[in-house]
């Protein structure tokens, strides 16, 4: 709502001029009227319209924005978290694929070595041409094994160099040279449901929402309510902007009341929007808890299981590291052949591929695990008051 000055008396009294001449015509040349043309007006002023939140309705919307902006953080937290366990699986894999593609160099060496071995006795009849070709089958099935390892050794530099938004290849001479695969810390912390509730982002995010379309039925619910709000103005009309005082000064103040009172069908059916919506949030925030909870389970077990197969995959390869070193023992005291030798020692490096392989599934099972318990994310909720 606006409010208007009265204009300045001279501009009255020249409207009053033009009128009152002579059988209604306009005034003669030689008049004291006001020469309208050359009349200039300024005005000044702003309104206002504050609502007083008697009802909370204001209030409850607000509540529901910020609701849904700290759903939206933590929708972003979680895709943090996300991509950070996915990136470091996939950093291990790789590391785990250099020591598993250093382990098949040595074993094909030791095949090949094998091969030379056997083709010399052949030549002094000590061999058959069968051991000659069961011996260059071996070597054969031992470099098919080893190309699978190297592309997908190349496969996850790239997928890495795409993680952190790079292009195919960017980190090959970063990552080339081979690292030893990270040790686990001695103990694994694992707090109780309820601290894992606060701080996965996905769990965070449902409970969020959920609390937003609560307030969503608290605003609906202010529809029959009536809403007050005031309306203010100030505005100055002068001649010219030296004459703005407060003799030009004009204020206005006004409340107004408004109240949907024969519309609350439409208020209703709001309502009842709102709590379905609020009730499929809470279904929603229910079942986040529940996969959490399953998921950190899940993640545990297999961390676990993980752990044990790694116990068993190590003791398999310090025994066959016993066994190569007793051989090579015999070897030295002529008890043996270089060919049983070489065969014991692919046996042990077998074990070593094997250890690898359990080592980079747990580590890969630990990152899952801290992932399932929402670590990784740098700002977790802080405890309920």
């Amino acid at each position: 709502m606006y409010a208007y000055a009265e204009p300045p008396q001279t501009i009255v009294d020249t409207l009053g001029g033009l009128q009152n001449g002579q059988n209604g015509q306009p005034p003669a040349q030689g008049s004291e009227a006001l020469d309208l043309e050359k009349t200039q007006i300024y005005s000044a002023g702003f309104d206002a319209s504050w609502e007083l939140d008697f009802f909370g309705r204001r209030r409850r919307a607000a509540e529901g924005a910020l609701a849904q902006a700290q759903a939206s953080e933590a929708e972003l937290a979680d895709a943090q978290v996300q991509l950070a366990a996915e990136v470091g699986q996939v950093y291990l894999n790789y590391r785990g694929l250099q020591a598993r593609l250093a382990i098949a160099d040595a074993n094909l060496d030791k095949v090949g070595q094998t091969l030379r071995l056997t083709q010399q006795r052949r030549e002094r009849g000590a061999a058959s041409d069968l051991q000659v070709e069961q011996i260059a089958t071996q070597v054969q099935q031992q470099q098919a094994q080893r190309l699978p390892l190297e592309m997908q050794s190349q496969e996850a530099l790239d997928q890495l160099a795409l993680m952190v938004g790079r292009e195919p290849g960017a980190l090959d001479a970063q990552l080339s040279a081979p690292e030893p695969l990270p040790m686990l810390p001695t103990q694994v912390r694992v707090d109780d449901a309820g601290a894992l509730i606060r701080r996965r982002p996905d769990v965070r995010k449902a409970e969020r929402e959920l609390a937003a379309s609560s307030a969503q039925i608290g605003e609906a619910l202010n529809g029959y309510f009536p809403q007050v709000s005031l309306l203010g103005g100030l505005s100055w009309v002068a001649g010219s902007p030296s004459d703005f005082n407060s003799d030009a000064l004009t204020t206005l103040a006004v409340p107004m009341l408004r109240w949907s009172i024969f519309d609350f069908g439409r208020t209703k059916a709001q309502v009842e929007q709102a709590r379905a919506g609020n009730a499929g949030r809470e279904a929603a925030y229910e079942g986040a808890v529940l996969a959490a909870l399953q998921d950190a389970n899940s993640a545990l077990a297999r961390f676990g299981s993980a752990r044990k197969q790694l116990v068993v995959a190590r003791q398999a390869e310090a025994s066959a590291t016993r066994s190569a070193g007793l051989m090579q023992q015999r070897r030295d005291a002529g008890a043996t052949s270089s060919i049983d030798l070489l065969d014991v020692q692919r046996q042990q490096l077998s074990a070593q591929d094997a250890a690898a392989q359990a080592q980079v599934q747990l580590l890969v099972n630990y990152v899952a695990l801290q992932k399932s318990l929402g670590l990784g994310w740098s700002a977790p909720v802080p405890e309920p008051r």
